[in-house]
């Protein structure tokens, strides 16, 4: 893990989110391709039940690799908080496809 990566992890433990979010933001904003960063500014969105939020960086973090398992896992878990049971289940069932011993996935 990079430093990039460390402090948001960091804040995050410490109760943070909004912290940790921003680290994130910053994060991109040097390295815009930076998939892992926005997959987990996700997280902090769902931590803060802004699923939409959430959803559309799990969706940048997919554009940026269509095989990243914890971010099509993510936005599966956001589409069934939100009730959208297809697109929950064809994230998750990408996710499975993907790493079948994916346990978040099943």
């Amino acid at each position: 893990m990079d430093t990039n990566q460390r402090t948001p992890e960091r804040k995050l433990r410490e109760g943070d989110i909004q912290s940790s979010i921003a680290h994130l933001k910053k994060a991109i904003h040097i390295q815009p391709d930076y998939m892992e960063a926005y997959n987990n500014l996700g997280t902090r969105y769902m931590a803060l039940q802004d699923y939409e939020r959430a959803i559309a960086h799990f969706r940048e973090a997919l554009r940026l690799d269509r095989d990243a398992v914890l971010a099509h896992t993510n936005l599966g878990l956001a589409m069934f908080i939100l009730k959208d049971l297809p697109e929950a289940e064809a994230e998750l069932r990408s996710a499975v496809r993907l790493d079948g011993c994916s346990a978040k996935a099943h």
